[in-house]
């Protein structure tokens, strides 16, 4: 990828404007981008204004794809008005009738809703089509990688090419892939010296991989703060920061994990002062006083704990330290995550909280598994599950 589309990637994240977003598809769908503007004031109420057609990708298929950008009239979070967006991008998509849509819902403040929309099918009436979204909420604050490598990456040659590029299960392969190797070639590895089973070294990655996965879901919340009640949305991130910082200045050893993350799990989130480290920084002792009382086992000590693994600082760079060049590494801070959970046609492409039954039903050994009965069910398959038992009971039922 060029330096210059790099930029415009950058740009079109820190900083969100019409003409940005009309230069990338300039830079990167080639001959297939037809620019134009045009002003759609039927489309506006309430909550949206300033709705613009962008440009069009004309493709090999012989699909037409719109670009369009909506200001929103409130501050955009990840959870607001998602509904209404979805619903204003298929009325465009009908009325114009056009077979697919890239829609930027955006606010005053930078942060923006990118969206794909498509019909799943086309009968003779195409407003009866149904549709689908894969969407991604964007905020400058944040690293948005899932989102700024799916630009990068994205090949606009046809429909089926763009569905590739912006559907979940690309990230969620990825999401995989980087996570087994974390667990198997970096915290697994690093447990050579301790001469315990190959079994309980997996199930204590595992475990390892658990916690910190269900933290990084849990401050999406906002329920992690600073001193003066700062809430932070990176917070964990921020605090292997802090610990560098304090790695350096002390000259201490390799205690993230044995002293910062262990005061953290056992102590704040149990609300047990006690196991708090008493050589922690003030600010830091402060921060973990301010934890929620998470009372759920997760973080409780178990078998695994009582092996006593120390745990080298260079694991959490894999954790915690994105390289460009190689996904696997810093892979919680490459992708995106949400604590909404989507449905099977309205899917936010980030790591979710579904995603965490995924990973161990994937991962748990086949011998556990086969013997307590643990099988995941995706979400899909219950949707339709329960689709027919609606269907069941309602030609049964007198209504």
């Amino acid at each position: 990828m060029s330096t210059y589309l790099e930029k415009t990637i950058i740009n079109l994240v820190k900083n969100f404007n019409t003409e940005t977003l009309q230069e990338f598809f300039y830079l990167k769908a080639n001959d297939k981008w037809e620019e134009n503007l045009d002003y759609l004031p039927q489309f506006e109420n309430d909550f949206f204004t300033e709705i613009l057609k962008a440009g069009n990708l004309k493709l090999e298929d012989n699909y037409y794809v719109g670009v369009y950008t909506i200001q929103v009239e409130k501050e955009l979070t990840e959870r607001s008005s998602k509904k209404r967006q979805f619903d204003l991008g298929k009325r465009i998509l009908e009325d114009n009738s056009v077979d697919a849509g890239f829609f930027v819902f955006y606010d005053t403040n930078n942060n923006f809703r990118f969206s794909f929309i498509y019909s799943t099918y086309h009968v003779t009436k195409r407003k009866y089509s149904p549709y689908k979204r894969y969407t991604y909420y964007v905020n400058p604050e944040l690293t948005n990688k899932t989102f700024r490598f799916a630009l990068r990456d994205a090949d606009f040659s046809s429909l089926a090419t763009i569905i590739e590029a912006f559907s979940i299960e690309k990230v969620t392969k990825e999401f995989f892939e980087a996570y087994k190797y974390v667990l198997k070639e970096v915290i697994i590895k690093s447990l050579s010296q301790y001469d315990i089973s190959y079994v309980k070294k997996h199930s204590f990655a595992q475990q390892l991989l658990s916690r910190i996965l269900f933290v990084y879901f849990l401050q999406r919340k906002g329920w992690f703060k600073w001193q003066n009640y700062v809430q932070d949305k990176t917070y964990i991130k921020n605090l292997w920061s802090k610990y560098k910082d304090w790695k350096t200045k002390t000259n201490a050893g390799d205690v993230f994990y044995s002293q910062w993350l262990s005061s953290l799990f056992f102590g704040a989130f149990n609300k047990k002062i006690h196991f708090i480290h008493k050589d922690l920084p003030e600010d830091i002792r402060e921060s973990f006083s301010l934890m929620p009382f998470l009372n759920g086992g997760l973080f409780s000590h178990s078998e695994l704990d009582e092996f006593g693994f120390e745990i080298p600082d260079y694991v959490f760079e894999w954790f915690f330290e994105p390289d460009d060049k190689d996904k696997r590494k810093g892979f919680l801070e490459i992708f995106n995550f949400t604590i909404d959970e989507s449905s099977p046609i309205d899917v936010e492409v980030a790591v979710d909280p579904e995603m965490l039954g995924k990973v161990y039903e994937s991962l748990i050994a086949e011998e556990e598994r086969g013997g307590s009965g643990i099988f995941y069910t995706p979400r899909v398959e219950i949707d339709f599950m329960c689709r027919l038992s609606l269907v069941n009971y309602l030609t049964q039922t007198e209504i």
